[in-house]
C-alpha cells in the first residue's frame, strides 16, 4: 500500500517520479509547424533552435485558453508539443481548422509514448545521472541512459521546477524503474497522482481541465509567462493585449487554505462578506491536514489577511497571491 505521508516527503524534502498518464503528446515532423504554432499561440516559437524549448497557449477568438503547450525542438528528432491531461482529437482538430497548405506532420504520439516527471528539490541531482551535459529549464536533450528513443525535458509538465523524461512505451517500464531505483538511493519514491496533484497545487501550478480551460484568459491563468506581447498577430491576440496594456485583468490565480477538507470543491464560490469574489479552480486535503485549493479570485478591492468563505458553511479561507504562496 501507498504511504501519503512517505510520499509528500519524497516530492518536498527527496525527489519523486509521478508517471503523467493520459497526458497529450503530439510530434511534428513538417516543416510548416512552427509558423503555424506560432500565428495560433501566445508565445513566440517561431526561430526555436534545436535543443531548446518554449511554452505557448493555444487561445480562442475570444482570448480564452484551449491548451497549453510545452514546445521542444529535439534537433534530429521531432518537434514535441507536451500538453495536459485529456483527449488530443479536439486540439488536433484545432490545428486542422487553421490549416491550409502548410506541412506539419503533426501527429497524435498519447498511445506510443510515456511522459514521467520528477519533481522534488533533488530532481536535478537525479536528472543530472541522465545527462552528460547541464540542461536548462524548457530545453530538450537525447539520453542514452536506457534503451530506445528517450529525451529529457527542461519541465516537470506543470512548471519548470522539476523535469521529465519522455519514451517510447517499449521502454517505458525500464524508464520508471530507473528513475524510481535513483530516487531511492536518495530517499525518494514514486508517487502516484494524488499527492502529484497536491504538489501541483501546493506549489501554485495551473493544470489542463482546471485552471487552463476556456472559461478564463491566459493572465488570468497563471500562464503570462507564456505570453509574448512583442510577437505578430495570433489568434485571440487583440483580446490578450487589449488586457494587458489597459490593466484589465481584474481575477488572478491564488493559493487557497482552509481546515475541513468536508467544504469546497471545485467550482465553489468564494465570498467575501456577501459578495461572490471567486471560485476553486483546484482542490484536494492536504497529507498534512487540511485542504488547499487554487482558485480565481478578483483580488483588487481585497487584502490577503481578510479571509473568504464558502457560500452556506462557516468555514474560513485564507489566500495568498502566487507570488507569496508555499507549500
Amino acid at each position: 500500500m501507498s504511504d501519503p505521508g512517505q510520499e509528500w516527503r519524497a516530492a518536498t524534502e527527496t525527489a519523486a517520479v509521478v508517471a503523467r498518464t493520459g497526458y497529450r503528446l503530439l510530434s511534428a515532423a513538417g516543416p510548416d509547424m512552427l509558423p503555424l504554432l506560432n500565428r495560433l499561440s501566445t508565445g513566440e516559437v517561431l526561430d526555436l533552435p534545436p535543443g531548446a524549448g518554449a511554452q505557448t497557449v493555444l487561445t480562442s477568438a475570444k482570448g480564452r485558453v484551449i491548451e497549453r503547450f510545452w514546445v521542444h525542438q529535439a534537433g534530429d528528432g521531432p518537434l514535441w508539443l507536451i500538453g495536459g491531461c485529456g483527449d488530443a482529437q479536439p486540439i488536433l482538430d484545432h490545428f486542422m481548422r487553421y490549416t491550409f497548405a502548410e506541412q506539419t506532420d503533426l501527429t497524435d504520439r498519447s498511445a506510443d509514448h510515456r511522459l514521467f516527471s520528477v519533481i522534488g528539490p533533488r530532481s536535478r541531482d537525479l536528472i543530472d545521472r541522465w545527462l552528460p551535459t547541464t540542461l536548462g529549464p524548457l530545453g530538450i536533450a537525447a539520453t542514452d541512459r536506457i534503451h530506445g528513443p528517450t529525451w529529457i525535458l527542461g519541465h516537470d509538465a506543470h512548471g519548470t521546477q522539476g523535469w521529465s523524461l519522455l519514451t517510447d512505451v517499449d521502454h517505458a517500464d525500464e524508464a520508471r524503474e530507473t528513475l524510481v531505483a535513483d530516487a531511492a538511493t536518495m530517499g525518494g519514491s514514486a508517487i502516484g497522482s494524488e499527492i502529484a496533484e497536491c504538489w501541483r497545487i501546493s506549489s501554485g501550478l495551473p493544470a489542463t481541465g482546471f485552471e487552463i480551460s476556456e472559461k478564463w484568459n491566459p493572465l488570468e491563468a497563471g500562464l503570462r509567462d507564456a505570453v509574448s506581447f512583442d510577437k505578430g498577430c495570433y489568434i485571440g491576440q487583440e483580446v490578450v493585449a487589449r488586457l494587458h496594456n489597459y490593466d484589465k485583468v481584474s481575477r488572478s490565480l491564488v493559493q487557497l487554505r482552509w481546515d475541513d477538507p468536508g467544504h469546497g470543491d471545485i467550482g465553489s464560490k468564494l465570498l467575501h462578506g456577501d459578495k461572490t469574489v471567486g471560485e476553486v479552480t483546484s482542490f484536494i486535503a492536504h497529507p498534512e491536514g487540511g485542504a488547499i485549493g487554487l482558485g480565481l479570485v478578483k483580488h483588487r478591492s481585497l487584502d490577503a489577511r481578510t479571509p473568504l468563505a464558502f457560500s452556506g458553511a462557516d468555514v474560513a479561507v485564507t489566500w495568498n497571491p502566487l507570488s507569496q504562496a508555499s507549500s
